[in-house]
């Protein structure tokens, strides 16, 4: 494939997929496969065309993001998902090598923007580097604008226009310096909180504790804020993708303790009450594509599920749930598929006890919610392999399935057929729930702070896993006040936080 062609698969620089429908990944596969080839024959630099390469890194850095998200099942299909990070890795050496002994500085600079640009392991030193090395160049200021517009553009879309500060943190121990920093957990809102001085501000008193939303992949390098502090940042990324990509950044440590993983452990379970419903199925009804919504439907239309019926529970904007039940309509399904939309989180385990097995298809997450709630109220799970963002090591004999989309059909009959086989309310409470996973994050932190020298005198308070207060102790908010309030001071007074904020 010559270069000129190479360039037309994909134009936009930094592109919003939300508006794709194309799922194939034909075309991404085979710029990906070919830019390897040419690595390989060493013709890459054939020509030293800045405009050209330029072109040619836009078009595999979105090709790249197609694949790891809404593409994710053709490339698992067709070559793995570790296919992109594992071939990036085989030829890093490459790419350095030009930067530290390139003859051109030219060259030099052009690898340095593929070590930037695209997901090599570290490639966030790489676009840190480069941002400091060649902040004038087009390619980092298109990027600075592009991350500056879509920060903004994600406040403004934001309801509401005053939060309060434990929407986003939450302190799990207080900092008695100089000998002992305290350990502050950021659980939203993370684009916030990427300007340097404050990040710095806040690492005086406490080790970050940071939870990305839906994941990471490759998707989000303006994360990489959060790798240059004294003390590095621990971030909470439940999948084994993500737990790779990171740990390859300097500056960072992990955990696959993430969000759901503190999820309450009293809420009772109800296993014993008459089962309405088949199969219930969770996603909000504003991101369908993601959570694919209508792959939930398809699989109804299987000729083994043809009897079964299905519970689809979500949040979600009038228009975009009206959109969903016409769906439903079109597929025929309307007297098997039952809908139930923005009910309040205390009443979702009542309806999660009615259903007798759960099918998650999201595409990414991170330590998702509602698979711990299926295992809190005893419901088995089957979920798709492709799904980024879970620790898929909390799927075994009692609590369900992990399997391809190719294979889910069978599997599902299969749960459905043998429910009694599995016990995935007796492992949430041995293995998981609040308790558990907040003793063994406090492991984590423990070993953390004797590693760099600092002391312990004083373990993390329990978490919790959802709404705006996570406390599971009602009071340890208002114990740690004056530490919320040295934050707001922080947020407002000596940073210019970029939204408006309130202690209550």
């Amino acid at each position: 494939m010559k270069l000129d062609s190479i360039l037309k698969v994909i134009k936009p620089k930094y592109p919003d997929n939300r508006h794709k429908t194309d799922d194939s990944g034909e075309k991404e596969v085979a710029l990906l496969g070919d830019f390897f080839s040419r690595i390989g024959a060493g013709a890459l630099f054939e020509s030293e065309d800045s405009n050209d390469l330029g072109n040619l890194r836009d078009a595999l850095q979105n090709a790249v993001i197609q694949l790891l998200d809404f593409k994710r099942p053709y490339l698992e299909a067709e070559k793995g998902l570790q296919w992109p990070y594992d071939a990036f890795r085989k030829c890093k050496p490459l790419f350095e090598d030009m930067v530290q002994k390139g003859t051109s500085s030219v060259l030099k600079t052009e690898a340095l923007l593929f070590l930037a640009r695209l997901p090599f392991p570290g490639q966030w030193e790489y676009l840190i580097e480069a941002e400091q090395a060649l902040h004038y160049h087009p390619e980092i200021r298109n990027l600075h604008r592009f991350e500056t517009e879509n920060i903004q553009q994600k406040i403004r879309n934001r309801a509401q226009k005053t939060y309060r500060i434990r929407r986003f943190c939450q302190i799990l121990k207080r900092p008695r310096l100089p000998t002992e920093k305290g350990v502050l957990r950021i659980f939203s809102l993370l684009y916030l909180f990427i300007d340097k001085e404050l990040l710095e501000q806040l690492n005086r008193h406490y080790v970050l504790y940071i939870e990305p939303t839906a994941g990471v992949m490759c998707r989000h390098t303006w994360l990489r804020a959060f790798s240059q502090l004294s003390d590095p940042c621990i971030f909470g990324v439940a999948g084994k993708e993500d737990t790779g990509y990171i740990d390859s950044q300097p500056g960072i440590a992990t955990t696959r303790l993430a969000h759901a993983d503190f999820l309450q452990d009293d809420t009772p379970a109800k296993a014993h009450c008459e089962k309405q419903f088949d199969i219930v199925f969770v996603g909000t009804f504003d991101e369908m594509r993601r959570k694919r919504h209508l792959r939930m439907l398809e699989l109804l239309l299987h000729p083994k599920l043809s009897d079964a019926t299905a519970l689809i529970i979500g949040q979600g904007s009038q228009t975009n749930i009206g959109k969903f039940n016409e769906t439903v309509q079109q597929y025929g399904l309307s007297d098997r598929v039952t809908v139930l939309s923005n009910r309040p989180r205390k009443e979702i385990p009542d309806y999660l006890s009615r259903c007798r097995i759960a099918v998650h298809l999201a595409l990414h997450e991170n330590g998702c919610r509602c698979i711990y709630e299926y295992f809190r109220s005893d419901v088995p799970c089957v979920i798709s392999s492709y799904t980024a963002g879970v620790n898929f090591n909390i799927f075994n004999s009692k609590t369900g399935m992990a399997v391809p989309d190719t294979d889910l059909a069978e599997t599902v009959c299969y749960v459905l057929e043998n429910t009694n086989s599995f016990s995935p309310r007796q492992w949430f409470l041995s293995e998981s729930g609040s308790t558990n996973g907040s003793a063994r994050l406090n492991s984590r932190f423990k070993e953390f702070f004797s590693h760099r020298g600092y002391d312990w005198t004083e373990d993390i308070v329990p978490l919790g896993s959802g709404g705006a207060n996570r406390y599971v102790t009602a009071s340890d908010y208002e114990r740690f006040r004056p530490d919320f309030q040295m934050l707001y001071d922080i947020f407002t007074r000596k940073t210019g936080f970029p939204v408006k904020l309130s202690m209550d």
